[in-house]
């Protein structure tokens, strides 16, 4: 048995929307935050702005995900379209860790999503300021991005602050056998309750109708899990279902837009939100 630090957890939700709470999680400190989810609304968390809307913000990366684990570094905005699925950008990280390297000047990071997870990882040290932005769908997630991208982190001896934004919620997410094995696969060299928590959420997950065959993954709560277990500082939780929300886009939900989850570093350079 492992047991979780103490980390400080914010919890966001619809009002009336209030999550269920894995029960492995219930003796933790959740600070709930009924919120009604709005665009191009400014959050401040650990010195870094961040906001939603369905455009991708002149001043970011373009970047096309491919659903795998490669990570870019950036400080400016390329001329051409970057492939990828994840984006960091720091005051003084050497790029020799990353998969492509733009050495320009600092920048917002931004990734388009349709009910995959991204996350933000913020560490703070000697003043400066290390951000990574991950797309995190379940073939990124079970080639292990999270974690290489958190002890990207770690190795530089700093606290690791999280935010979970906004994807499909388990119910919502029946996976073929495939994708369950792929998990188990994962697992295998992790403690054991990594293998009970993912049997735990899919029952928990699983709606009234659910699909005999199907599994229900909830990428979100997968994700706080390995985050708790990493050792992260403090997390921000986005619990908001893309597939069930009014404002929210929805690939299984067969609507053509993306969510742009924008991330600026405040002291890098004056920002003004739209």
């Amino acid at each position: 048995m492992f047991s979780f630090k103490n980390p400080l957890i914010d919890l966001f939700f619809e009002p009336g929307d209030k999550p269920s709470i894995p029960l492995r999680f219930q003796n933790l400190n959740f600070d709930q935050n009924p919120h009604i989810f709005q665009f191009k609304e400014q959050f401040i968390f650990k010195d870094t702005h961040y906001f939603y809307d369905l455009t991708l913000n002149g001043y970011a990366p373009k970047i096309k995900g491919i659903h795998k684990s490669d990570l870019i570094y950036f400080n400016s905005v390329p001329s051409q379209l970057s492939i990828g699925d994840g984006l960091y950008s720091s005051g003084y990280v050497h790029p020799q860790d990353f998969d492509t390297y733009q050495d320009l000047s600092p920048l917002t990071l931004a990734f388009p999503t349709a009910d995959c997870v991204s996350v933000t990882l913020i560490s703070l040290k000697n003043q400066n300021l290390m951000i990574s932005h991950i797309h995190l769908g379940w073939k990124g997630y079970v080639a292990g991005f999270l974690d290489r991208t958190f002890d990207l982190h770690t190795s530089l001896g700093s606290e690791v602050f999280a935010i979970i934004h906004p994807g499909i919620f388990g119910k919502n997410y029946p996976c073929g056998e495939d994708v369950w094995i792929k998990l188990l696969e994962l697992y295998q060299n992790k403690p054991p309750e990594f293998t009970s928590f993912l049997e735990e959420s899919d029952s928990l997950c699983r709606p009234q109708n659910f699909i005999y065959s199907k599994y229900y993954i909830d990428l979100q709560w997968l994700i706080f899990h390995d985050l708790l277990f990493l050792g992260a500082q403090q997390i921000r939780f986005m619990r908001y279902d893309t597939f069930d929300h009014p404002l929210l886009p929805s690939y299984r939900a067969k609507t053509t837009q993306r969510l742009y989850s924008h991330v600026v570093p405040l002291n890098f350079y004056p920002w003004s939100f739209p």
